[in-house]
C-alpha cells in the first residue's frame, strides 16, 4: 500500500506474456476512492478561508513490453525500477493538481520517493495489495487541521525572525559602544605616552615582540602548507605507479578510475569518503564508502589504497565497506 499525503493506494503487479518471445511489465496505482472530500485555501485580502469541494482520483498505471529471452534478473529488476519511477510520479502530480495533497509543508520529492519505496517492496515481494474502494474519502478534517497547524506554525516563526532581529540590533548598539570605548582607551593611551615615554618604550617592546611571534607563526604554517602540498603531489605520483597505462589515461580525462575485476566493474571517484561506485553487467548495483584508520591521509594515497585493495582483494573491500545506495546513479 502507497500513502501519498493523507490518502491510500494500492499497488498492483503485472507480468503478462506478450508472444513472440516479449513479456508485459505492468503497474497499476489504484486509489481507495473513486471521490475524496478535501480542502481548498481561499484568501480574502489577509484572510485565509478553508473551502471544502469534491475531486474525483483516476487510477495510474505504465507498462512496457520486454524481450524475454536473455532477459536476466537485473535487468528485469531495472525495467521495474524504471516503471516505479514513472508510476510515482505520476500520482504524486495527480494528487497534487486535483487538491488531493494540498497542505503546505509536503514536499513533492519526498512524496514521489516514498510512493517509488513501497512500489519497489511490492515487486520485490512479488505480490499485489488487496484493493479496497469506497465511494468517496473524506479527508477535510485532517487537512483543515494540518492547515491551522501550519499557520500557527508560520506565526511561531514571525515571532521568532522578529525576535532575532531584536537580538541583532542589540549586538549593533554594543559593538558600536564597544568601538567607542576601543577609542577613548587609545586617546588615553596617547595622552600616557605624551606623559610618559618610558612606560610607552615597554609597551612598544611589548608589540614588536608580538608582532615577531606572530611573523613566526605565519612562517610555521605556510611550511606546513609546503609539506602538504608535496605529500600530496608525492600521493598521486604513488597512485599513477597502481593504475594501467589504460586506468591512467581513463583517470586523466574523467578523474574517475575503472577498476574491473571478477565481481563487475567498480569506478572510484576522486573524493575522501564514499565515492566507490559498482557496475554488473553495465547496470549501477550499489556504492561502497572505505573509511581508514588515518583520516588524514593524502586523497592520492586514499585513493591509491582503494585501488590496491579492489586489485588484491576486492571481496575483503564488499566485506568491511558501508554499502549504500546513491539515488543519482539508480
Amino acid at each position: 500500500m502507497v500513502h501519498i499525503g493523507l490518502s491510500r493506494w494500492f499497488v498492483e503487479i503485472l507480468r503478462e506474456p506478450a508472444g513472440h518471445g516479449e513479456v508485459t511489465l505492468t503497474i497499476l496505482l489504484r486509489p481507495e476512492g473513486r471521490r475524496y472530500r478535501v480542502v481548498e485555501t481561499e484568501r480574502m485580502g489577509s484572510r485565509i478561508n478553508l473551502v471544502e469541494k469534491e475531486v474525483s482520483a483516476q487510477t495510474v498505471n505504465v507498462r512496457t513490453t520486454v524481450e524475454f529471452y536473455g532477459l536476466t534478473v537485473l535487468r528485469e529488476l531495472e525495467c521495474w525500477r524504471r516503471l516505479a519511477d514513472e508510476v510515482a510520479s505520476n500520482a504524486v502530480n495527480q494528487c497534487l493538481s486535483s487538491g488531493i495533497v494540498n497542505y503546505r509543508e509536503y514536499d513533492k520529492a519526498s512524496g514521489i520517493y516514498l510512493a517509488r519505496y513501497e512500489i519497489v517492496r511490492a515487486i520485490i515481494a512479488g505480490q499485489s495489495d488487496v484493493r479496497e474502494e469506497l465511494n468517496c474519502v473524506d479527508l477535510t478534517v485532517e487537512m483543515s487541521a494540518r492547515e491551522t497547524l501550519t499557520l500557527n506554525e508560520r506565526i511561531a516563526r514571525l515571532t521568532v525572525l522578529a525576535a532575532g532581529e531584536a537580538a541583532h540590533r542589540q549586538q549593533d548598539e554594543e559593538l558600536r559602544r564597544k568601538r567607542m570605548d576601543e577609542l577613548a582607551d587609545a586617546q588615553a593611551k596617547e595622552r600616557a605616552r605624551l606623559e610618559d615615554p618610558e612606560r610607552m618604550r615597554l609597551i612598544e617592546a611589548a608589540n614588536r615582540d608580538a608582532r615577531l611571534h606572530q611573523e613566526e607563526r605565519m612562517r610555521s604554517e605556510e611550511e606546513k602548507q609546503t609539506a602538504a602540498r608535496d605529500a600530496r603531489y608525492r600521493s598521486y605520483d604513488l597512485l599513477d605507479s597502481l593504475l594501467s597505462p589504460e586506468e591512467r589515461a581513463g583517470f586523466k580525462r574523467t578523474r574517475v578510475i575503472r577498476i574491473k575485476t571478477g565481481l563487475g566493474e567498480f569506478r572510484l571517484v576522486e573524493k575522501t569518503h564514499g565515492g566507490v561506485h559498482r557496475y554488473v553487467d553495465g547496470f549501477y548495483e550499489c556504492s561502497y564508502c572505505v573509511v581508514f584508520a588515518d583520516a588524514n591521509l593524502p586523497l592520492g594515497d586514499n585513493l591509491a589504497m582503494k585501488v590496491a585493495l579492489l586489485k588484491t582483494d576486492p571481496e575483503r573491500l564488499i566485506r568491511t565497506a558501508n554499502r549504500y545506495i546513491d539515488q543519482s546513479r539508480g
